[in-house]
């Protein structure tokens, strides 16, 4: 279905089942929430239920391991990734209460991230090869994959330019078709098939749509990363020296999972960003390339309903710098070590630019 090495996060899944591996149905499936203790007593559950799930969505997020944090040699070592990453599950724990208002967000908070770019800044994937004979240490149930909020995708200019995205979007929906049906078989064969079960699939599972998704192209992705930038001007007529980058096409626009296309996969929110990086001589380029991008629009499937307004992707009309320093130079970068790049030569440059659903401009 797709490579395991290009899966970062979270642990890889198969739709092919192992020896030592049966998908089920997560706990919360057959919990009996009448039964739950109302902790009545706890200072948690004296908040509203919206401060709570703001507390959940803070303590459940992704975060880098700084336990086990990268050395700053190391190309792949970001502000946003300073570690491993992790998720801290504790809180599911703690009681079958919190545990019923929190089962399902530390998948939905968190992105399937692929990388697709450089091997020098591919971030080291957790041990979820095979350790021995036919025993697979880390992977996802299907329902966990089900419940997958985002995606976040690093590609070279030349993947980017020629359907990295919806190859990725289309091998993902496929996976959740296969995941669904999983999922729906599970329900089917448990219980004899019971009615609450086959709710509990279709209402907290199938129904969950990817809301971001996330574009990368890092420094050294670019075509022309090698380039030396006092050759070139944004000014001048031709741009084939420079770092550039051509509208993709629409994330939309991969196609339905032949067994389910009732079932979209981007939820009509969903917001796309792309996080652009080059080394600090060449800001201007990369500036020049953010300009010409925020004319992109890309379409959104028309609504089904009639009577309703069409919609595109739109530039939010907001660039975030998000530039850093490197404490270390960046290594076998000629052009990089001249002295008119002192200053900034291990200054790393980074715009973000997102794209928002708007109301088309017919």
């Amino acid at each position: 279905m797709w490579r395991e090495d290009q899966v970062v996060w979270p642990p890889y899944w198969t739709p092919t089942p192992l020896p030592d591996r049966q998908d089920d149905l997560p706990l919360a499936a057959t919990l009996n929430k009448d039964e739950n203790n109302a902790q009545k007593d706890s200072p948690l559950f004296r908040l509203s239920p919206e401060i709570r799930v703001r507390i959940y969505d803070l303590a459940l997020q992704t975060v880098c391991d700084q336990d086990r944090a990268f050395g700053d040699r190391n190309f792949f070592k970001r502000p946003n990734l300073t570690g491993p990453r992790r998720i801290y599950t504790a809180l599911l724990r703690t009681c079958r209460a919190v545990y019923a208002e929190t089962w399902a967000l530390p998948l939905i908070n968190t992105s399937l991230v692929i990388h697709e770019g450089s091997d020098e800044d591919r971030p080291p994937n957790r041990p979820h090869s095979v350790m021995c004979p036919n025993k697979r240490l880390f992977y996802l149930q299907a329902w966990q994959l089900l419940l997958i909020g985002g995606v976040d995708m690093t590609f070279q200019q030349i993947r980017l330019e020629n359907g990295g995205i919806e190859e990725w979007l289309r091998r993902l929906h496929h996976a959740r078709g296969h995941a669904r049906e999983i999922m729906r078989r599970v329900a089917s064969e448990k219980h004899l098939g019971s009615q609450s079960l086959k709710d509990f699939v279709e209402n907290s599972l199938i129904g969950v749509k990817i809301r971001a998704l996330t574009v990368r192209v890092n420094r050294r992705d670019w075509w022309n990363w090698t380039n030396d930038p006092s050759t070139n001007s944004p000014e001048r007529a031709s741009r084939k020296r420079m770092i550039r980058v051509v509208q993709p096409n629409t994330p939309h626009d991969f196609g339905p999972y032949a067994n389910d296309d009732a079932e979209p996969l981007l939820g009509e929110d969903c917001t796309l960003s792309f996080v652009l990086e080059t080394f600090g001589p060449k800001a201007e380029e990369l500036d020049y390339t953010v300009n010409q991008a925020k004319d992109w629009v890309f379409s959104i499937p028309s609504p089904s309903q009639e009577g309703q307004n069409r919609h595109v992707l739109g530039w939010n009309g907001q660039v975030r710098n998000e530039s850093w320093e490197r404490t270390v130079n960046e290594p076998h970068i000629a052009w990089l070590r001249k002295p008119v790049y002192s200053a900034i030569r291990n200054r790393i440059e980074v715009r973000v630019i997102q794209f928002i659903p708007k109301l088309a401009q017919d």
